[in-house]
């Protein structure tokens, strides 16, 4: 395992860890995250709402489990109504989703409740 590969694996484990403390599901759940990564946003042009980052996170989270085919996915879907805990999520995601989580850690660690490490 060279450098990279080691901290992407420390940096899935610790999604995995900080956000299931809080729950299995905290992912699921846009109470868990930065007010400024959940809210709405305004397109410049038109002023019209758009989603959050958050809701465009989820989005892409929901669409790389749907198409991802390793068994513990196929698994998660036959037995648990598709629901996967954050754990097991965290090792499907795409390094740029990690990094998206990594930048808005949840609520409770932007509030100082909950430690990153």
């Amino acid at each position: 395992m060279d450098g990279l590969e080691r901290i992407e694996v420390v940096v899935r484990m610790q999604i995995g860890y900080v956000l299931g403390r809080t729950s299995p599901f905290a992912h699921a759940d846009p109470v868990n995250f930065t007010e400024a990564f959940t809210s709405e946003d305004a397109d410049p042009a038109s002023g019209e709402p758009t989603p959050s980052s958050y809701a465009t996170w989820l989005q892409r989270v929901d669409e790389r489990r749907a198409h991802f085919d390793e068994r513990f996915v196929a698994h998660f879907r036959e037995k648990y109504d598709d629901r996967m805990p954050v754990g097991a999520l965290a090792e499907i995601l795409e390094l740029g989703q990690v990094s998206v989580s990594v930048e808005s850690p949840p609520f409770a660690c932007a509030q100082g409740r909950v430690r990153w490490s």
